[in-house]
C-alpha cells in the first residue's frame, strides 16, 4: 500500500488555511508571550486591590481582556465601572471590552478575595488599531506586586490556535467522505506546528466503514466496522504504510469501543447491545466469544466507548453509555443520589458512566445525567473524563447547552435528561448539577485520549485530545489540577476536510493514529507524528507548583474521605460531592443544616429542597426571607433560585404568604443586574453559569410566582436585549401574560416573536414558535388586536426606503476640516436638521437611532455617552479605522474562479451549508447565497462595509447639524 505525506507541520496548503480559522485571520492582535500570576508582596489579607495606567493615543478598533483568578474572586475594573467578576474556580475568561475604553487615559484595576489555597489573578488586555503595533497590557512585577511565575502558555492560548467556528465552517463536511459522493473531497490538513500527518490506508471497497480502533499485544492495529466485524492490520517496519490486512467475522455488529488485556479483547457492540470479550487467534479466528453483559434500549445514543485501567480493587473496565441504554437497577452498585428526579418519578433518558471490575464481576453506576458522551479517558490521577454531545436541536435557545468537556466525578449528575421538542424544555444546568469543566461549543463528539503514550512534547504528552467528527478536528485540551478539579484549556491541534474521526489511540512505537468512518462514509487509518524541533520545557512557576500541591490523591471523591466542611468549599466538585454525600445518608442531618439559612451552606437547603417533601416546603421559605439575596454571591444566588422553584413544584399551595417577600428580594436581585442605557452590564461567572443566566432565571421565576409587572421586568431586562437567548426567555416568561402591558411593551413582544425565523438555531426555534405563538396571541385584548394587527399578522416590509435626490459635491473633508465642529467651544448644530441628514447621507440605512433605522450596523442610540464628538466624526470620515468584528468585510473566491466581497449574514438553521453574503450595505436586498463546498478561500477583511466619502456633500453648517443629533 502506498505511503502518501500529507502535510508536514503548519505548512499546509494555502487554500486550506485560508477555509480554517486562523490565529490573526480576523484581523484581531495576538500575544507572544502570557501575563505573570499576582498578589499582594507579604500579604495574608483577604481583599487585595491592583491598578495601572493604560494611554490610548490612537482610535480603538477592538479590546480584548483576558482574565483568570486561582483560589480567589476576582473583578476586572475599568474607568470606575465594573466589567467582569469570576468566583473561585472558573476557568479563564475572555471578554470584549472595547466599549468600556477611550481615547486617553485610562485605569484597569483588579479587586480580588481570596479563598483557602495559593491566591493569585492574571490579566492580559489587547488593543488593537488600525494601524500601527497594537497596545498590550499584562500583569507582571511592574503592577507592584508579587510575580508568582508565568502563567502556562497552553492555559492562555499563546502561540496556539483557537477552536472558535468561523461561520464558513460546514456542519454537513462529513458528507464529502461518502463513499457514493459524485465529488469525493481529497483530504487537506493543518496541523500544529511542528507534527505531520501520514496517510496510511484507505479503505477498499469491501472494507466496510471504521469506527473503533485498539492495538493488540503485538502492535497490531484492530479496527471495528461499522456494520459487522473486525479488521487487523500489520504495519510495516517503517510504519509508513499497512503491509497486511485480515478480515475477522464476528456477528458483533457496530463496535463501538475496544479495549486489549493481553490477548484478550473486549468490546462494546452497539447494535448487538452488550458488552462481549473474545480470543482471537494467529489466523484472524475468533476462537471465544462471551456476552458478559446486555444493556436494552435503543441504538442511536447507545453503547460507546470503553477503558480498561489497573486500579487498587485491580482491572477496571469503564464504559460510557449515551441515552438511550435503559439505566437497569438489579445487580450493580450505585452512587447515584436518591432524590434525583430520575429516581422519585419514572427514569428518564440519560447517559450514564458504570465501571466493571473484572476480578469481582462488580457492576458500578458512577454518574448519571450525560446526552451521548462517546469516548472515555482516565487521567493519571484516575479522573475520568469524556467529551459529551449537546441537543442540536435546541441550539439558539436559553436551555440550550453546548458540546462540554466534563471531568465525570463520582455520584455525579450532569443534569441531561431527555425532552427534545417538550415545551416549555427543562433547564439542563441548574445549582444542584456536577459543574462541566469546558465548553468547547458547536461540534459532535466521538473519541478521547491522554497523551500519556504519545512520543510528542510537552504539553501534548499531557493533554486530553477529543476528536469532533462533525468539523473534522482534533482538539487539545490542556489542564492543570485546582483542587478537586483543573484550570482547562482547548486548542485546535488538527483539522482536515474531510475527517470525520472516530477513534485515536497511541500505538505502540509512541505515534498518534487515527480512523475516521461512520455513517457509511470512506474510512481510512492516519498517523500524526512530531517531526520538529522539541522546544525546551519551562518550568512551571511558583504558582503553579503550589496550585498542584491542591490536588487531592483521593480524586475519586469516595465519601469517607470528604469532611463535613465540604458543604462550605469554594471547590464546586468538592461541594457536589458533600451534597450528594448527604443525601445518600442522613436527611435528618441534611434537614438540620438546610433550616440553619446561613448562604455558604447553601448546598443543604438545595438538597433538602430536592427531597420534595411537602412538610419541609414552609420552613425552607421561613428559612430563605433571611437571605440577604443581593449580597450573595452568584453561585448563592443560583441555589436561592433552584430552592425556591423545587419547593413550588412541591407545594404552590404553601406559597400565598411567602409571595410579597420572595417578590420583593427577585425584584432587588433583578435590578442589580440591570444593564445601562446602552445595554451592558457587568458580566459575572460562576460554576453554575454567568449572571446572563441569572437575569433570565430570575424573570422566569417572576412568572412562576405571577409578579404583577412581569411585563414591564421582562420587556427591559429580556425583550429588549441584543440577545436572541434573552429575547426568547422573555418570550417564554410572558407567554401567558395579559396584564401590565403598554403599547410600547407589547410591540416589543410581538417584534421578537416574529423575529424568531430569523434567527440562527436548530430545528426546535421553529417548533419553538409554533407552539408560543397561539399562547402570545391570546392574551391580547380585542383593543391590542385592533392596534397591533401589523405585529399579529406581519406584512413584508418594503426592503428599502427609496434614495434620496442626488447631491451635489461639497469637499472631500478631513478630520482637520472639521475642527471647528468638535471643538470644546464649538456651537451646536440643529437636531431636527440633523435627522434630515441622517437619512439623507444614507446612515439611516445601517444604522438605529432610537426607534428609527434599520439594525444592520452598530446601533447609534447612545452613541454620544461612549465616544466625543471627535471620535464619532472620525468614524463617519474614515469608518474603517475602528471595525467591529461581526460588521467586517469578507472576501470569498469560489471553486470556479469567482470573487464575492460583502457581510456574513447570520440567519437561520446552524447547520445549512449555506452561507449568505450582503454585498451592499446601502442595498441591503443585495444578496448572495453560496455553498460552503464550493468555497475555497475566504480572508477577513479589516474593513468597514460603511462607504468613504458620505459627508462630502453636505455642507460644515449641516455636519454641525448632524452632529447635534447623533451626540445631543
Amino acid at each position: 500500500m502506498r505511503s502518501l505525506l500529507l502535510v508536514v507541520g503548519c505548512m499546509a496548503a494555502w487554500l486550506f488555511i485560508m477555509a480554517c480559522p486562523a490565529i490573526a485571520a480576523d484581523g484581531r492582535a495576538t500575544l507572544n508571550s502570557p501575563p505573570q500570576w499576582i498578589w499582594r508582596k507579604e500579604s495574608d489579607a483577604e481583599k487585595v486591590r491592583f491598578a495601572r495606567q493604560l494611554q490610548l493615543t490612537r482610535s480603538i478598533q477592538a479590546a480584548e481582556l483576558k482574565f483568570a483568578a486561582d483560589f480567589c474572586s476576582g473583578t476586572v475594573i475599568i474607568n470606575g465601572q465594573r466589567v467582569l467578576t469570576v468566583a473561585p474556580y472558573c476557568q479563564l475568561q475572555t471578554l470584549d471590552v472595547t466599549p468600556w475604553l477611550r481615547r486617553g487615559d485610562n485605569e484597569i484595576a483588579i479587586e480580588a478575595k481570596r479563598v483557602p489555597g495559593p491566591a493569585a489573578v492574571a490579566l492580559s488586555l489587547v488593543v488593537a488599531h488600525q494601524e500601527g503595533e497594537p497596545t498590550i497590557l499584562l500583569t507582571n512585577e511592574e503592577w507592584n506586586v508579587e510575580d508568582r511565575g508565568t502563567v502556562l502558555a497552553e492555559q492562555w492560548g499563546v502561540g496556539r490556535r483557537g477552536i472558535e467556528l468561523s461561520p464558513f465552517e460546514n456542519y454537513e463536511q462529513w458528507q464529502q467522505a461518502k463513499t457514493d459522493s459524485q465529488k469525493k473531497a481529497v483530504p487537506k490538513f493543518w496541523t500544529a506546528p511542528g507534527f505531520e500527518v501520514t496517510e496510511l490506508r484507505v479503505a477498499q471497497p469491501d472494507e466496510g466503514s471504521w469506527i473503533a480502533l485498539a492495538f493488540d499485544a503485538k502492535g497490531r492495529a484492530v479496527i471495528s466496522r461499522e456494520d459487522q466485524g473486525f479488521l487487523r492490520m500489520t504495519l510495516d517496519a517503517a510504519r509508513k504504510s499497512v503491509a497486511r490486512v485480515e478480515a475477522i467475522t464476528s456477528d458483533l455488529k457496530e463496535c463501538r469501543g475496544l479495549a486489549f488485556d493481553g490477548d484478550t479483547l473486549y468490546a462494546k457492540a452497539n447494535n448487538s447491545l452488550g458488552l462481549f470479550r473474545l480470543q482471537i487467534d494467529e489466523q484472524g479466528q475468533v476462537r471465544e466469544q462471551e456476552l458478559i453483559r446486555e444493556f436494552p434500549g435503543k441504538l442511536g445514543h447507545g453503547r460507546n466507548d470503553i477503558a480498561l485501567v489497573r486500579e487498587d480493587a485491580g482491572k477496571v473496565l469503564y464504559q460510557i453509555h449515551g441515552d438511550g441504554v435503559e439505566i437497569p437497577r438489579e445487580s450493580l452498585r450505585e452512587f447515584l443520589s436518591p432524590l434525583n428526579e430520575t429516581r422519585t418519578k419514572k427514569p428518564g433518558r440519560e447517559g450514564t458512566l458504570w465501571r466493571y471490575l473484572l476480578k469481582d464481576r462488580q457492576w458500578e453506576l458512577v454518574c448519571q445525567g450525560l446526552r451521548n458522551p462517546y469516548g472515555i479517558a482516565l487521567h493519571e490521577s484516575g479522573v475520568p473524563f469524556t467529551f459529551d454531545a449537546d441537543n442540536e436541536f435546541d441550539m439558539g435557545t436559553p436551555w440550550y447547552r453546548p458540546t462540554r468537556i466534563l471531568q465525570l466525578q463520582t455520584g455525579g449528575d450532569f443534569g441531561y435528561r431527555e425532552s427534545t421538542g417538550v415545551f416549555p424544555s427543562r433547564v439542563h444546568d441548574q445549582p444542584d448539577h456536577a459543574p462541566p469543566l469546558l465548553d468547547i461549543g458547536r461540534s459532535s463528539p466521538t473519541s478521547v485520549m491522554f497523551g500519556y503514550d504519545l512520543k510528542f512534547p510537552a504539553p501534548y504528552k499531557e493533554a486530553l485530545f477529543a476528536l469532533d467528527w462533525t468539523y473534522g478536528r482534533v482538539i487539545a485540551v490542556h489542564l492543570a489540577p485546582r483542587g478537586k478539579t483543573f484550570r482547562a484549556a482547548a486548542e485546535l491541534f488538527l483539522q482536515g476536510r474531510p475527517l470525520n474521526v472516530t477513534d485515536i489511540a497511541a500505538g505502540p512505537d509512541g505515534d498518534m493514529y487515527l480512523i475516521t468512518g461512520g455513517r457509511k462514509t470512506q474510512s481510512a487509518l492516519y498517523r500524526v507524528s512530531f517531526s520538529g524541533k522539541e522546544a525546551v520545557a519551562t518550568s512551571p512557576g511558583k504558582q503553579e507548583r503550589e496550585a498542584a500541591e491542591t490536588t487531592k490523591p483521593q480524586f475519586q471523591n469516595r465519601w469517607s474521605s470528604l469532611p463535613f466542611e465540604r458543604l462550605m468549599d469554594p471547590d464546586p466538585v468538592a461541594r457536589h460531592a458533600e451534597r450528594i454525600k448527604l443525601e445518600r445518608g442522613d436527611l435528618e442531618t441534611l434537614r438540620k443544616l438546610a433550616l440553619l439559612a446561613v448562604p455558604p451552606f447553601m448546598a443543604a437547603p438545595l438538597g433538602l429542597a430536592r427531597a420534595r417533601q411537602k412538610e419541609d416546603v414552609s420552613q425552607l421559605l421561613q428559612s430563605l426571607q433571611r437571605w440577604q439575596l443581593t449580597d450573595c454571591d452568584l453561585s448563592q444566588q443560583f441555589a436561592w433560585i433552584r430552592i425556591v422553584n423545587l419547593c413550588h413544584e412541591t407545594a404552590p399551595e404553601q406559597f400565598d404568604k411567602f409571595r410579597d417577600v420572595l417578590l420583593t428580594e427577585l425584584r432587588a436581585l433583578i435590578k442589580s443586574l440591570q444593564r445601562d442605557e446602552l445595554g451592558f452590564a457587568e458580566l459575572r461567572i460562576a460554576p453554575e453559569g454567568n449572571s446572563d443566566e441569572l437575569r433570565r432565571r430570575v424573570v422566569l421565576l417572576l412568572a412562576t410566582l405571577d409578579a404583577p409587572d412581569l411585563a414591564e421586568i421582562a420587556t427591559a431586562q429580556l425583550l429588549k436585549s441584543a440577545k436572541q437567548e434573552d429575547q426568547l426567555a422573555g418570550l417564554l416568561a410572558t407567554r401567558n401574560t395579559k396584564t401590565g402591558w403598554s403599547n410600547p411593551t407589547r410591540r416589543e413582544q410581538l417584534s421578537v416573536l416574529n423575529a424568531i425565523p430569523q434567527m440562527i438555531g436548530g430545528e426546535g426555534l421553529p417548533q419553538f414558535e409554533k407552539w408560543l405563538r397561539p399562547q402570545i396571541i391570546a392574551t391580547l385584548s380585542e383593543t391590542e388586536q385592533k392596534q397591533l394587527g401589523d405585529f399579529i399578522e406581519p406584512k413584508l416590509a418594503a426592503s428599502t426606503e427609496p434614495l434620496p435626490p442626488p447631491r451635489q459635491h461639497v469637499q472631500k473633508w478631513t478630520l482637520d476640516d472639521l475642527q471647528t465642529v468638535f471643538a470644546e467651544n464649538a456651537p451646536t448644530g440643529d437636531p431636527k436638521k440633523g435627522e434630515v441628514i441622517f437619512r439623507d447621507a444614507l446612515c439611516i440605512r445601517c444604522h438605529r437611532v432610537s426607534a428609527r433605522g434599520a439594525a444592520v450596523g452598530p446601533d447609534l442610540t447612545h452613541v454620544s455617552r461612549r465616544f466625543n464628538r471627535r471620535d464619532i466624526l472620525e468614524s463617519i470620515v474614515q469608518p474603517s479605522l475602528s471595525v467591529a468584528e461581526n460588521f467586517r468585510l469578507e472576501t470569498i473566491l469560489t471553486e470556479d474562479g469567482k470573487v464575492y466581497t460583502g457581510r456574513v449574514i447570520n440567519e437561520g438553521d446552524y447547520r445549512s451549508q449555506k452561507i449568505t453574503l450582503q454585498l451592499d450595505a446601502l442595498q441591503p436586498d443585495k444578496l448572495v447565497t453560496l455553498d460552503k463546498k464550493e468555497i475555497s478561500e475566504h480572508r477577513t477583511l479589516p474593513v468597514s462595509p460603511m462607504p468613504n466619502g458620505l459627508l462630502d456633500t453636505f455642507s460644515l453648517a449641516e455636519i454641525r447639524d448632524l452632529l447635534a443629533y447623533l451626540a445631543p
